[in-house]
């Protein structure tokens, strides 16, 4: 497993917490002592640094989370945080890919921060796929549950195994939606091998995943952060998406 604890202070301050500023500002302009926006979030006992940080700049209220976690342990752990809600414990994607009502209840949300590097992530081929189709069906979630807006992260830990775009553009076209003609990777080529290709296949990926359902982006933005001692890098996109019309 990749310990990134220590990149997450980072993450926050350089790109998490300016946009969830902004999406308070966006979504409440009218609330100005204390935003109360939602959030669902992936995380553990040791990655609490978005909410602690959300709430302490008065976006969220704690009694308002519903975290995602990966064990027994790190579920018992986060019980005593006092979020809104504990869920798992399970890997996200097996669960939102094969049983998605069973979290459904829990949306809409006005931030949904699906941080896989915090879900102790095995480095191994078709990872990264396979958390771009959990993205999808969360923000199906969030259609079908009548959100119009949200803040959308998307963090995982890019590493030297390629990218299959093919794979992500045929999971994502047998989830038909009319008026969609399908995920369109044009100017990506399969399978996607550089550094730079990587990031920016995952930035536009997220974009159009939320364009399939009706969402249009406002403002998106990425940053990476290296792990120390490692090769492999924390990667964050970050999204203001609103329905279109």
């Amino acid at each position: 497993m990749i310990n990134v604890d220590t990149c997450k202070e980072q993450l926050v301050e350089n790109l998490w917490l300016p946009y969830t500023k902004e999406a308070g500002q966006l979504f409440y302009p009218r609330l100005r002592k204390n935003k109360k926006m939602k959030i669902f979030s992936l995380t553990n006992e040791n990655n609490l640094s978005d909410i602690l940080k959300f709430e302490e700049n008065n976006l969220i209220q704690r009694d308002d989370c519903i975290v995602w976690a990966r064990t027994s342990f790190k579920k018992i752990r986060l019980e005593t945080e006092s979020v809104g809600g504990v869920l798992g414990p399970a890997h996200y994607p097996d669960t939102v890919l094969t049983n998605a009502t069973a979290i459904a209840g829990h949306f809409p949300r006005d931030i949904i921060n699906l941080d896989f590097s915090s879900q102790d992530i095995a480095i191994e081929d078709g990872r990264i796929e396979k958390e771009i189709s959990s993205v999808e069906k969360t923000i199906e979630l969030q259609n079908n549950s009548g959100g119009d807006k949200f803040l959308l992260f998307f963090t995982t830990i890019i590493d030297d195994r390629n990218i299959n775009a093919a794979d992500v553009k045929a999971t994502s076209d047998a989830i038909q939606m009319n008026g969609w003609a399908g995920l369109n990777i044009e100017g990506f080529t399969s399978p996607i091998v550089d550094l730079e290709n990587k990031k920016s296949f995952l930035r536009e990926v997220i974009s159009r995943l939320c364009a399939k359902y009706g969402y249009e982006c406002t403002k998106i933005d990425i940053n990476n952060i290296d792990i120390p001692s490692r090769t492999e890098k924390v990667f964050s996109v970050a999204g203001l998406f609103c329905r279109r019309g």
